[in-house]
């Protein structure tokens, strides 16, 4: 009888260990893939905030032949054209943000100015430029929508047991979202 029990205890705790281990591979699984759809995200996002940078550019560049008078505007957006090209070297999230709101302030000044001038508007290349930075800002936030989804996504899964104790074995982090919303509290849902 003893060694029948000794057996069985064995294999029980063995049993007990291959499922732990099983769960911890699969739960790590989980969260690298979680974290690995919120970098590919911020990764298009980068890519359309670069774009849209480009088109501020290509916009400052028509204006300026023809308001060269404003330069701070035109300086400004300059500036901030270079802080987006920047913000997606780093691994900030706020820095991308800020980024972005000061470019979004920079084209409402350029197009502004445009307003006073209705032979740059009439023309068709500022037409052309135009309709590009529109698409780039429509692009750009599409993607910071799918990112801020993402890590949604990415942060509910670190908040849920038995995934929460593992995060630091996966290297993946709590994400903040571009969009600058908080996320819902789980305790308050």
């Amino acid at each position: 009888m003893p060694g029948w029990i000794a057996w069985t205890t064995a294999a029980l705790a063995a049993f007990v260990v291959v499922i732990a281990l099983a769960t911890a591979v699969l739960a790590v699984t989980r969260l690298r893939r979680a974290g690995r759809g919120a970098r590919s995200s911020l990764a298009g996002f980068d890519l359309q905030m670069r774009l849209r940078a480009e088109a501020v550019i290509d916009l400052v560049t028509a204006v300026r032949g023809v308001a060269e008078h404003e330069r701070g505007i035109l300086a400004e957006a300059d500036a901030a054209h270079d802080q987006a090209c920047r913000s997606c070297e780093t691994d900030s999230i706020d820095e991308r943000a800020a980024a972005r709101a000061r470019l979004d302030g920079s084209v409402r000044d350029l197009l502004a100015i445009t307003e006073a001038y209705p032979d740059l508007t009439a023309s068709e290349a500022f037409r052309a430029v135009r309709g590009r930075l529109l698409e780039a800002e429509r692009m750009a936030d599409v993607a910071a929508g799918e990112y801020d989804a993402q890590a949604r996504r990415s942060n509910a899964v670190l908040r849920t047991s038995p995934w929460r104790h593992l995060a630091g074995l996966a290297g993946v982090r709590e994400r903040a979202l571009l969009a600058g919303a908080a996320e819902p509290d789980p305790a308050r849902a």
